[in-house]
């Protein structure tokens, strides 16, 4: 019998020394993989830029650390200065998570709700019907039935756009386009009113209370909103091939010229401010080491809310929360003429991806597929059978209005409409994001990797039963 136990001992030894072998074997084919992902990538947007199909700037983090941080093109071409890694660029839109991460701030500390209309903050918001029936979960989501204040009037007045309060008579008497909470309709009028209510009830000025309460607690000191013409420091320029007379659309046999005239005096909680690479990277952090809210709320304006469909995925409080190839991404995008940002969170992977781009928005698009392709991990397959089960559902009532958006409208804030040629194909990934969420946390620990836990779990019941028999011959 004690033959019998020593044999068995020996052979586990033998067995979790060549299994840890193996696990060693796998870190370094990892480090490898990391060292391919850069490599390719500096790659493929040094020859992207040779070709002046990009100009801007590029970070992705691995657990907050850069791995990859690059700058290409010219920040400013009348003064030759070129783009750098410190260079600040326009957001666009990304500023919605700014206001976002604002509104939740004020309702952890109770302040309000997102149950709560428009007017009972703003109790003299001029439109009463919109006021009294549109709630700050409606703004955030994008359900307000609310549209743009890109219209004739806006751009005959940019010069005279310097508060929220300036944008006010270019959309307060327009009437909803749907009931809210009806559909789903992007919406920069919904995020001006959003900064509205931050600034009543705050006391302060909207550029004053995200300063204070959001990029100095996370240390960016160099993300502001700032007056055109302004003098600042490493400020980039952009370059379009819009104009005012086409609304802002860029028509790609027009040559390129500075947008500067184009935007408005000063940026909003719809957008428009700046930022660098590290800053927004700042971000990522605080908002992951909830230092900005607290782990209920962080979670709560980033989890999705109303399912777009198609590549968005689902749209969460300013933040879009979406699968991609496998992959969960928690972000938001910017775009506009002369401008490209994107700003991509992937939560279980550990990785962060932060685009900038001083050309129009097109421009950026296929890096964010690329860089979005290379990040390692995260793989999922649909069969074939769930495929058709899939495809055979009818397209849901939000589903079916984002189709009947004007196409330009539709790409500007999907950045990854590429990667799904069938749309119905793609509301796979509303389903997919929720089930990656939920393996991921249930299967993930901190140091291992995928296929370390699939061994253990493989191995797991040959240890169960090595173990009961070496206790029953011992027994013996």
């Amino acid at each position: 019998m004690k033959r019998n136990l020593f044999v068995l001992i020996l052979s586990l030894i033998v067995t979790t020394s060549a299994f840890a072998q193996m696990m060693v074997k796998q870190q370094e084919n990892g480090k490898t993989t990391a060292t391919n992902f850069t490599s390719e990538l500096e790659t493929y947007l040094d020859n992207f830029a040779k070709e002046d199909k990009f100009s801007g700037a590029v970070l992705v983090a691995k657990d907050g650390v850069p791995i990859f941080k690059k700058a290409y093109g010219m920040a400013n071409k009348s003064t030759n200065a070129a783009n750098t890694t410190k260079t600040k660029f326009n957001l666009g839109s990304n500023n919605k998570m700014f206001t976002s991460v604002a509104i939740a701030q004020l309702a952890e500390r109770g302040k309000l709700s997102y149950d709560d209309t428009i007017s009972k903050h703003l109790p003299d918001y001029p439109n009463k019907s919109v006021a009294d029936k549109v709630t700050i979960h409606h703004l955030l989501t994008h359900t307000s039935g609310m549209g743009s204040y890109f219209n004739d009037k806006f751009f005959e007045k940019l010069d005279k756009t310097k508060t929220l309060a300036d944008l006010l008579p270019f959309f307060v008497n327009e009437p909803l386009a749907f009931e809210p909470g009806a559909k789903w309709q992007y919406s920069n009028v919904g995020f001006t009113v959003l900064g509205l209510i931050i600034e009543k009830v705050s006391g302060k000025n909207y550029f004053d209370y995200v300063r204070e309460n959001i990029f100095k607690p996370a240390g960016m000191n160099n993300t502001d909103s700032y007056e055109r013409g302004a003098k600042v420091k490493n400020l980039a320029i952009g370059y379009t091939r819009a104009t005012l007379s086409d609304r802002g659309r860029p028509d790609p046999n027009a040559p390129l010229h500075e947008n500067t005239q184009m935007l408005p005096l000063k940026g909003s909680s719809a957008g428009g401010g700046y930022s660098t690479l590290d800053d927004m990277l700042k971000f990522a952090l605080a908002l992951q080491n909830n230092k900005l809210l607290s782990k209920k709320f962080t979670e709560i304006v980033t989890t999705g809310k109303f399912d777009v469909g198609g590549p968005m995925g689902k749209y969460a409080y300013g933040f879009g929360d979406k699968i991609f190839n496998g992959k969960h991404i928690v972000g938001h995008n910017g775009g506009g003429p002369g401008i490209g940002a994107n700003f991509d969170m992937f939560p279980e992977l550990g990785y962060t991806a932060i685009i900038f781009s001083n050309l129009d928005s097109p421009a950026m698009f296929p890096v964010i597929t690329k860089i979005r392709g290379l990040i390692p991990g995260g793989s999922q397959t649909v069969s074939r059978q769930t495929q058709k089960q899939q495809n055979e559902k009818p397209l849901s009532q939000a589903e079916q209005e984002v189709r009947k958006l004007e196409p330009e409208d539709y790409m500007a804030e999907r950045p990854g409409h590429k990667a799904c040629s069938d749309q119905r194909a793609c509301r796979q990934q509303s389903t997919l994001r929720d089930k990656h969420r939920q393996s991921v946390s249930t299967s993930s620990r901190p140091g291992y990797s995928p296929r370390f836990r699939a061994a253990r779990h493989l191995f797991r019941p040959v240890a169960v039963f090595l173990s009961s028999l070496a206790f029953s011959t011992i027994a013996d």
